[in-house]
């Protein structure tokens, strides 16, 4: 009778028990699939793009279509293009599913012949795996991306009242952002600051090009006088 002292001293055993019993079964799991990794087969994480595993033979395969693919992209994008229209490309006209951050660690991380899975509190396994790109534009397309995120960042949307831009209730700055539909249809706006601790409720979003159009001639007017002109903004009113 688990109604009595003595019923729920047992029941509490009990529990303790399945517990304990629960995180032996986890650590066996934990251990068959490190064992096996350690043979070659892969047992945790995400298989490297463009790759799969044979479990029949016990060997790598190689992809070519998607190999094809992000070869192409390394190249468009070594002699100049932008990966923004790049990962677009991939999505719309070949159903590759890579957007722009993805990509960029595709290509920078994993088109090499290796890949390591890290195991908590473990030595890590480290996959022999078919090639995608070779070291040599492994390393440009690190050296560009590296660039460009310090002195020529072209793939990066630029949103003009950033920093100018705040709410006239609690007059945080407003910051850019931009979502796309599964259309591909882009949708660039200006968000107010949100979470969980932000008492300020004004509004969340205002659409870039109502708020832009607005905010431009004030301070093209009054920007060399002033230095620069802050726009402060409640609901779709800017003033």
């Amino acid at each position: 009778d688990f109604g009595t002292k003595y019923g729920k001293a047992i029941l509490g055993f009990l529990a303790i028990m399945a517990e304990l019993e629960r995180d032996i079964i986890r650590e066996q799991m934990l251990e068959n699939r490190i064992a096996r990794g350690r043979k070659g087969i892969p047992t945790a994480g995400k298989l490297p793009f463009g790759r799969s595993f044979n479990r029949e033979t016990g060997e790598w395969e190689l992809d070519e279509e998607v190999a094809h693919l992000l070869q192409w992209a390394a190249n468009e994008y070594l002699k100049g293009g932008s990966l923004l229209d790049i990962s677009h490309t991939l999505k719309t006209r070949y159903k590759l599913p890579l957007g722009y951050d993805w990509l960029t660690r595709v290509l920078s991380e994993r088109c090499g012949d290796t890949w390591t899975v890290h195991f908590q509190d473990q030595e890590p396994i480290t996959y022999t795996i078919p090639r995608i790109l070779d070291d040599d534009t492994i390393r440009r397309v690190k050296e560009r991306l590296e660039h460009n995120r310090t002195s020529n960042r072209k793939d990066v949307r630029k949103y003009a009242l950033t920093g100018f831009i705040r709410c006239d209730v609690c007059w945080k700055s407003l910051h850019g952002q931009t979502q796309v539909n599964q259309y591909g249809t882009e949708f660039p706006y200006y968000n107010h600051p949100m979470g969980k601790y932000e008492k300020c409720k004004a509004f969340s979003s205002i659409p870039l090009r109502q708020i832009e159009k607005a905010a431009h001639p004030t301070r093209f007017r009054f920007g060399a006088k002033m230095g620069h002109c802050g726009v402060f903004v409640t609901g779709y009113k800017a003033r």
